[in-house]
C-alpha cells in the first residue's frame, strides 16, 4: 500500500488508451480541508484547464470522505468533467474503487457497486498516447489521508462486454478453524456484493443421515422460498460429503438454484471451497477444479498446448481428483502437415501415439478405476 503524498510520482511511462478501467483498493484515515488528491493520471504539467490534465483524476472533497472522479474530454472546457455523485467512503475500511472509461461512457464503482456515470465521450475522447504520468498524488493540493493500493491499469477493447462488475476487497468472515454447530452466528455486519467471491476451507468428519447446512449468508428469517434466503448456502447431502451449492435469484421460485459436486469430499481432509457469482455465472470450485472435477468430464479429450502445438490427452479417471489425468507429446506437431494421432485404453494403460511413435510417457493405473460403458455420450 501506498500512503498518497502531496508530489508522490509512482510512474512515468504509463501507455494510455481512449478505452480504460482503472481500479484500485482505498482505505481512508480522516478528513481534511479543502479539496485533496488521492491520484491523477496526466500528459501535462498543468492542474486544470488544459488537455490531457486529468485523464482520470481522484479526489476528496472538503471536510468529507466524499469521493470525485474526473475524467476529461478533448473539447475546449470539459478538461474537467466529473462524476459529480460522491460516495461517502467509510472511515478505516477498505473499497475496492474502480473508473472505466469505454465507448460514450465514464463510470464510477464503488465495492461492485455503480454509483453514476457520465456520457458523451464519443468522439471526444483523448488519443492513446505514451510517457503519461502517474501521481498519489500530484503537486496542485494537499494529498488526502488516504492510502491506495492494488492499483491497476486496463486497456478495453471497445467491444467488451459492459456488464462487468468488479469484486470487492476482501472481508475476513472467518480467519480461525470453527466446528459448524446449529444457530452459530458468525456476523451480522456482512456488506455483500452483486458480483462476489466466497473461500472457505471445509474438513468433513462424519455424515448425517438428512441434509445438513455448512454455511449461509442471509438477509431473512426463514429457510426457503422467499427472497434473500440463501445468497448463498452450502449443504452436505443426506448420507454423503457431496457438496451443494445454493445461490438464489431475484425472481419468484428461483430462490434455490444450485450447482452441485457430483463426488464426496474425503473425509477427515481439508478441502479448499471457492463459490463465485460473476455476469451471468454461479460458479463452484473444490481445490482448484471448476470446470474439470466431475465424473464423465473428460473421456478423452484432447487440447494444444498455448502457443503450441503440443498435444495433451486427457482421460479421467473413476477415482477422486482423477479426473484429468492426462499424458501428452514432448514436442511439437508440425504446422500445417496432417498427424496422425492414436489414443488406446486398454487394460492398465492410456497410450497416446502421433505419426505411429508412442508418446513415451504412457499413463497407468487404469486398472478398476475406468469409467463404465455407456450410451448417448456426446462428442464435440
Amino acid at each position: 500500500a501506498i500512503k498518497c503524498k502531496r508530489g508522490l510520482k509512482i510512474l512515468d511511462n504509463l501507455t494510455t488508451s481512449d478505452n480504460f478501467q482503472v481500479d484500485f483498493d482505498l482505505i481512508a484515515y480522516g478528513k481534511l480541508p479543502g479539496w485533496t488528491g488521492i491520484f491523477r493520471i496526466t500528459k501535462s504539467n498543468t492542474d486544470r484547464g488544459h488537455h490531457f490534465d486529468r485523464m482520470p483524476a481522484f479526489y476528496m472533497r472538503p471536510n468529507t470522505l466524499d469521493l470525485d472522479a474526473v475524467m476529461g474530454k478533448d473539447v475546449v472546457g470539459h478538461d474537467n468533467d466529473l462524476i459529480e455523485d460522491p460516495f461517502q467512503l467509510q472511515l478505516g475500511e477498505t473499497h475496492h474503487v474502480m473508473g472505466r472509461l469505454q465507448g460514450d461512457t465514464w463510470q464510477l464503482f464503488v465495492d461492485g457497486e455503480q454509483m453514476h456515470n457520465l456520457g458523451g465521450y464519443t468522439g471526444t475522447k483523448f488519443p492513446p498516447m505514451q510517457g503519461a504520468e502517474v501521481w498519489a498524488t500530484d503537486n496542485f493540493y494537499p494529498a488526502s489521508n488516504v492510502s491506495i493500493s492494488n492499483l491497476v491499469y486496463t486497456v478495453l477493447a471497445a467491444d467488451a462486454p459492459m456488464d462487468y462488475l468488479p469484486l470487492k476487497s476482501k472481508q475476513i468472515i472467518l480467519n480461525e478453524e470453527r466446528p459448524v454447530k446449529v444457530g452459530r452466528l458468525v456476523t451480522n455486519r456482512l456488506i455483500t456484493g452483486k458480483n462476489f467471491e466466497l473461500c472457505f476451507n471445509v474438513t468433513p468428519t462424519g455424515l448425517v443421515d438428512s441434509w445438513s447446512s455448512l454455511l449461509r449468508i442471509t438477509k431473512s428469517y426463514a429457510d426457503v422460498g422467499h427472497h434473500f434466503d440463501r445468497m448463498p448456502a452450502f449443504f452436505f447431502k443426506p448420507k454423503k460429503t457431496e457438496l451443494f451449492a445454493i445461490m438464489g435469484r431475484e425472481h419468484l421460485g428461483e430462490d434455490n438454484e444450485y450447482v452441485e459436486t457430483d463426488y464426496q469430499l474425503p473425509m477427515n481432509q481439508t478441502s479448499k471451497v471457492v463459490a463465485r457469482l460473476e455476469g451471468d455465472n454461479w460458479t463452484l470450485t473444490v481445490n482448484g477444479q471448476a470446470d474439470v472435477g466431475h465424473r464423465f468430464d473428460r473421456m478423452p479429450a484432447f487440447f494444444f498446448k498455448p502457443n503450441k502445438t503440443e498435444l495433451f490427452a486427457v482421460m479421467g479417471r473413476e477415482h477422486f481428483q482423477e479426473d484429468n489425468e492426462y499424458v501428452e507429446t514432448d514436442y511439437q506437431l508440425p504446422m500445417n502437415q496432417t498427424s496422425k494421432v492414436v489414443a488406446r485404453l486398454e487394460g492398465d494403460n492410456w497410450t497416446l501415439t502421433v505419426n505411429g511413435q508412442v508418446v513415451n510417457n504412457t499413463l497407468s493405473g487404469y486398472n478398476d478405476t475406468k469409467f463404465p460403458a455407456m450410451v448417448d455420450a456426446s462428442v464435440w
